[in-house]
């Protein structure tokens, strides 16, 4: 997956954060020149400024406060499409369609049908981009052409709106990952809520800034009375959790990317002799050709997968750039830790 999405994320939320600041910083300015009553030290513009501060202060804090919860559900739900949609994306160019996980071959076709129904109905400028006709392509070359194909990833996120934390989970049930599972496990997000210590409490509970963020964006789009307004310190922890939120979410999707990775196009080292410092891998292998530089896919105890690029590889206390082995031969390969003893570890399966 694209580690810009990621980034670009993190900008988008950035400058939500800094227009608090400079809110922060405005408004002691004007609390400054506001109370100044020395007219010498006033020109008249600033005496404008003045008036125009004491007139529109309260609507300024409704309006403020309702752009800030816009925004932050707008970059909720953008980025929560755009990641989903990215991954199925990829997962195309690595996985035969009858391959694919049957989660997705399923809800593409099923899904599929009904963006066709809405792209029929014209009442959507969401997907103003899409042509029924190739929706309907993308459908056919999927079954047609398995190796070549596109698929309507547009389908599985039709129902994106109001993204509650449970409305995200089903989203991802339709690409066959259970989002709980993971976030229960994701260190991050456990050191912000205490997943650990609550695992009994009902998973709504544990995201209810999420769904509080989505409940208040509704109030303010449908036009709803507005009676309790966060103040910005507030605000901000809103900000800071969603961050850790939805980088969990991210994290969530690019493991399942590498575990299919190393299902498709890798193959597990069966004979693992020891691990050193952390970073150094002592192995038996056969039939492969590996390189420094390629990457070697480490699965952990409980189940997560990352990559780890290949810095050095050695026979004998040789190093070499590419080694070319039939018979089975012992190697030991370096890479940036950690890795440890009880982890499986995957090499990319060589075309001979």
């Amino acid at each position: 997956m694209d580690e810009l999405l990621k980034i670009q994320f993190k900008l988008e939320l950035n400058k939500i954060q800094k227009y608090l600041t400079y809110l922060d910083k405005m408004d002691v300015f004007m609390v400054t020149v506001a109370t100044n009553e020395d007219p010498s030290l006033l020109s008249e513009a600033f005496r404008n400024l003045k008036n125009q501060h004491i007139a529109f202060e309260r609507d300024k804090k409704f309006f403020e406060y309702k752009a800030v919860m816009i925004s932050l559900y707008g970059v909720l739900e953008k980025y929560i499409e755009v990641w989903v949609k990215s991954y199925l994306e990829a997962l195309s160019l690595i996985i035969p369609y009858p391959l694919l996980n049957e989660a997705i071959q399923n809800n593409h076709f099923k899904q599929s049908i009904t963006l066709i129904s809405m792209l029929i109905e014209d009442r959507w400028a969401k997907y103003q981009h899409l042509k029924k006709v190739e929706v309907v392509k993308n459908l056919h070359d999927c079954i047609q052409s398995v190796n070549r194909y596109q698929l309507n990833t547009d389908a599985f996120v039709i129902a994106s709106g109001n993204l509650k934390h449970k409305r995200i989970v089903a989203i991802f049930e339709t690409i066959g990952i259970n989002l709980n599972d993971f976030l229960i496990k994701n260190k991050a997000l456990n050191d912000v809520i205490g997943i650990s210590e609550r695992h009994h409490v009902e998973k709504e509970v544990l995201y209810n800034k999420i769904n509080d963020l989505v409940d208040r964006r509704n109030t303010i789009a449908h036009g709803g009375e507005i009676d309790d307004l966060l103040e910005r310190n507030i605000v901000k922890d809103y900000i800071a959790f969603l961050e850790v939120y939805c980088m969990s979410i991210f994290e969530a999707l690019q493991e399942n990317y590498i575990q299919q990775e190393a299902m498709h196009h890798y193959q597990e080292i069966k004979i693992v002799h020891h691990v050193w410092k952390k970073s150094i891998l002592g192995c038996q292998v056969e039939q492969l050709i590996v390189a420094k530089d390629d990457f070697l896919i480490v699965k952990t105890g409980d189940g997560h997968f990352y990559k780890r690029k290949i810095i050095e590889l050695q026979v004998d206390n040789q190093s070499h750039s590419v080694l070319n082995i039939v018979d089975k031969t012992d190697i030991a390969i370096r890479t940036e830790p950690p890795i440890a003893q009880n982890c499986s570890f995957f090499l990319k399966r060589s075309a001979r």
